[in-house]
């Protein structure tokens, strides 16, 4: 099979008749496979659509200012055409999502937060935060990091060398602190391939 998306479909399709595992209560096989096939899909073209829907929109704004109607009429018809065209793959799949660009730079900031978080919840004193609910909060951290796969991961990884760059560049780094930041990926189970 060298069609990705016929090596996809027999993948999932056979996932959902199998005896092993069962579906969710209330869908059906066919449900279950569309949503999948649907969300793989978009995963290939959200960035494509975005590019796609960005370069109309500036070409039809190039085109106006230039002269308009009057001067690109034809090429502005045709441009009509593919915006429309576009917005039926929309409307199939809904609006792209974020852009790579995006997804990074959330990615980034939501490891950044979780180091800092926690960070807070290891050092801070009992008094600022009642050391049960540190601990429960500090396992919840873990239990949710447990399944990090590598680009989360490297996320991480980023961010803590960032904290650690911030802190040691400040002049007076907190030792506490520091070194919480060089055991972070070791003491939540993120073994860095």
């Amino acid at each position: 099979m060298s069609d990705p998306i016929e090596a996809v479909l027999s993948n999932w399709i056979e996932q959902a008749l199998s005896p092993v595992g069962r579906l969710p209560e209330g869908t059906t096989p066919a449900a279950w496979v569309a949503a999948r096939f649907t969300a793989w899909w978009r995963g290939r073209a959200d960035e494509a659509l975005c590019d796609a829907l960005a370069a109309t929109t500036a070409t039809r704004a190039e085109l106006m200012r230039l002269g308009g109607w009057d001067a690109f009429g034809e090429a502005l018809h045709r441009l009509t055409h593919v915006e429309d065209a576009l917005g039926d793959v929309e409307a199939t799949f809904g609006p792209p999502g974020p852009t790579r660009d995006e997804r990074d730079r959330a990615m980034r900031a939501l490891a950044r937060s979780v180091v800092e978080a926690a960070a807070f919840l290891e050092l801070a004193d009992d008094d600022m935060v009642h050391p049960d609910a540190a601990v429960g909060a500090l396992e919840g951290i873990g239990r949710e990091l447990s399944d990090a796969g590598p680009v989360a991961k490297a996320a991480l990884r980023e961010a803590v060398d960032a904290l650690l760059a911030d802190e040691r560049s400040d002049g007076r780094p907190r030792s506490e602190y520091v070194e919480f930041l060089e055991s972070f990926m070791t003491s939540f189970g993120l073994h860095e391939d």
